[in-house]
């Protein structure tokens, strides 16, 4: 896998390496950031997804996300911050992309009101949170964004990225 990331990285000019670990876990991660670096000379910005907020369901999530999110809010952000930790303590990764989406093409998936509640709050402490250990967000989403528009961005990520 670094071999792809690398050669992909240079064949097209790239300056960042989005890590994609298979299997997806902090280990595999942390294994692929020391040889990236070793090969490298640590001249990529290496980055993993990093967003612990709820995005738009598919049908088999819906039970589960329902329950969640009322009884559990906090749990995937802490999760989330959690393994940031050990990424900070081994080194070597810069930043985190956060692309949950929240909106469909026509309208939000929650109502502002209901975004406010359930998903802001944690999107602001997990970007503070990966800025106090160190590490770049990026912030990403796509749809019919414009009734919150000023949401992620008021969550204060170093970059925000609509599409």
């Amino acid at each position: 896998m670094d071999d792809v990331y690398i050669a992909t990285a240079e064949r097209y000019e790239h300056d960042a390496i989005f890590l994609h670990p298979n299997p997806d876990s902090v280990e595999a991660t942390l294994r692929l950031i020391e040889i990236i670096h070793e090969q490298t000379a640590g001249r990529y910005f290496l980055m993993r997804h990093g967003d612990a907020t709820d995005a738009i369901l598919d049908g088999d999530r819906l039970r589960g996300f329902c329950f969640q999110l009322v009884n559990e809010p906090q749990r995937m952000v802490d999760a989330a911050l959690e393994d940031a930790v050990q990424y900070q303590k081994h080194g070597g990764l810069d930043g985190f992309s956060l692309y949950s989406d929240y909106c469909f093409d026509s309208e939000l998936f929650l109502s502002p009101r209901q975004f406010d509640e359930f998903i802001f709050p944690y999107l602001k402490e997990l970007i503070q949170g990966y800025r106090e250990l160190g590490f770049y967000t990026i912030k990403h989403t796509d749809g019919n964004i414009m009734p919150i528009i000023d949401r992620p961005v008021e969550a204060n990520p170093p970059c925000v990225a609509f599409s």
